[in-house]
């Protein structure tokens, strides 16, 4: 997925589940394109040697500032930059039931059970 698909399937979800960045989401002159060029200009800001990691929250609130600000002047991106995706987690599978599973071993209700107070290994 594309740094830009990833912009996009956030905002598009976004406004789906909230009907007031649903109309915000739909201003003239605001574009995805514009977004990320936004998104990677402040991210230069926040760069270290060269390098500047956000994480994916700082990253969508960003790209909701943008469609938020009626005045943000976006600069273009003169340098050649470099922006990596995060994999999105897989969901979680549940292990397959086991076929053929193994007994428990029966606990002897007469064996002695250890007995433990509060104050053990106190001298």
């Amino acid at each position: 997925m594309t740094f830009e698909q990833a912009i996009k399937t956030y905002l598009d979800k976004r406004a789906k589940e909230d009907a007031l960045f649903a109309n915000t989401y739909k201003k003239e002159g605001k574009s995805i394109k514009e977004c990320c060029k936004y998104i990677i200009s402040q991210a230069k800001k926040q760069r270290e040697n060269e390098c500047a990691i956000l994480h994916d929250e700082e990253v969508f609130s960003l790209a909701v500032h943008y469609y938020d600000e009626d005045d943000i002047k976006v600069p273009e991106i003169t340098d050649n930059v470099r922006v990596s995706v995060s994999k999105q987690p897989e969901p979680k599978r549940e292990p397959a039931a086991d076929p053929h599973p193994k007994k428990k071993k029966a606990k002897n209700k007469n064996e002695p059970q250890p007995v433990f107070t509060l104050f053990d290994g106190i001298l």
